[in-house]
């Protein structure tokens, strides 16, 4: 596992955005608090995906960095942006009108 674990560290870093998503979604999966850091970097990342899976990841590892300020606060403005493009009622994307 910690192979896994290292391989998916170094994946998080690719400017490709599917595969720092991808990578993300592992680390948090794995549950591992050393990963905290990549996953932190990834939290400023261009793409909006790779910044919520960055949150995703961060909240399965659970324990005080979520809870911190930065955490929150990153949560709040992605969650939001995400939220103005999609439907609350929903929770698919909103229909465009004519």
């Amino acid at each position: 596992m910690p192979a896994t674990l290292a391989v998916a560290r170094q994946y998080s870093a690719s400017p490709t955005w599917f595969v720092a998503r991808n990578a993300a979604g592992l680390v948090g999966e794995m549950k591992s608090q050393s990963a905290i850091p990549d996953l932190s970097r990834l939290l400023k990342h261009s793409d909006l995906r790779v910044r919520i899976a960055a949150v995703v990841a961060l909240g399965h590892i659970g324990g005080p960095t979520v809870s911190c300020s930065r955490c929150r606060k990153r949560v709040r403005s992605t969650t939001s942006s995400k939220s103005s493009r999609h439907s609350h009622t929903s929770g698919r994307p909103a229909l465009a009108k004519n």
